[in-house]
């Protein structure tokens, strides 16, 4: 273990603490489960901080002493001096290799691409991988990140943006049980995302649940997967099940167990959540 301030780690090493996190299950129920304190299922992950978080305790032990959480509003990724360079760790927007900062930041564009997950076929059957954009401006202290996901209804890439202020870094995450994360407005559904990184495909299971909190009865027919390709299948729908029952076999869980999971989680999401919280009109999320 390296305790010198200077935390040297070659690129092999790098890449599997990074995977550590990318292996990790996005899930947005998880919080809900803890503000309530509940245990959810290990199998099932956790939110975008978790997976960070998973990513900077594997750096902390390996003896990193400079590493640091950045945000943009409840989204959290990780920072960390490795090899004389800062490189910026955000398994959430599951880029595919950990990404050095500084080389970007001494670049003449001050701008670089990676690629990221998901891989998705268009209409005509070509590949269109997802990629991160990774970007400087004038100011030293601040980058801004943009994910392109290809759509399969649109056949378009869409993009969602974050920016980062270094000069705002935090040692410490939030806590797993932080209510105004699990409740946040711009959160409009609860979901599970699994990433199979053999096929670059990721599928999500989600319960809508901007369109039912507070008024309306909480229904599992509600219940949607968006599947590796991005089509809708409905709870009950041709393919669901088989869909399901995949989703399941990746995380060693049964699919009703995923369902039961979804289901209880909401039932402590209407239970727990403001009464009249407005929920934002998009949430880019997911990606």
């Amino acid at each position: 273990m390296n305790h010198d301030n200077h935390f040297s780690i070659d690129d092999t090493n790098l890449r599997a603490v990074y995977e550590a996190g990318l292996k990790m299950p996005y899930c947005s129920v998880t919080p809900v489960y803890l503000v309530a304190g509940e245990c959810p299922p290990p199998e099932v992950g956790d939110n975008c901080i978790a997976q960070a978080a998973k990513v900077a305790d594997i750096l902390e032990v390996k003896g990193a002493l400079h590493r640091s959480f950045v945000h943009e509003g409840r989204h959290h990724a990780v920072v960390c001096e490795c090899n004389n360079d800062l490189y910026y760790f955000d398994p959430y927007l599951m880029h595919a290799e950990p990404i050095n900062l500084t080389s970007i930041y001494k670049s003449k564009s001050g701008k670089r691409s990676f690629d990221a997950y998901p891989s998705i076929a268009d209409k005509h059957g070509a590949i269109r991988k997802g990629h991160l954009v990774v970007r400087f401006d004038q100011n030293v202290s601040c980058f801004n990140v943009e994910k392109f996901r290809f759509d399969y209804v649109t056949d378009e890439y869409h993009v969602a943006r974050f920016s980062f202020d270094l000069g705002k870094k935090k040692v410490q995450r939030p806590p797993g049980n932080d209510y105004d994360i699990a409740f946040a407005s711009e959160q409009t559904s609860l979901s599970l995302r699994l990433l199979n990184q053999d096929n670059g495909s990721v599928n999500h299971i989600v319960y809508p649940i901007a369109e039912t909190h507070p008024f309306q009865l909480i229904d599992k027919r509600k219940i949607y997967i968006k599947n590796r390709i991005g089509l809708i299948l409905n709870w009950g729908e041709v393919g669901y099940t088989e869909e399901l029952n995949e989703m399941a076999l990746q995380v060693g869980l049964a699919g009703s167990d995923i369902e039961d999971f979804i289901m209880h989680g909401v039932s402590l999401y209407e239970k727990l959540a403001p009464r009249h919280l407005q929920h934002a009109s998009t949430n880019p999320t997911n990606q």
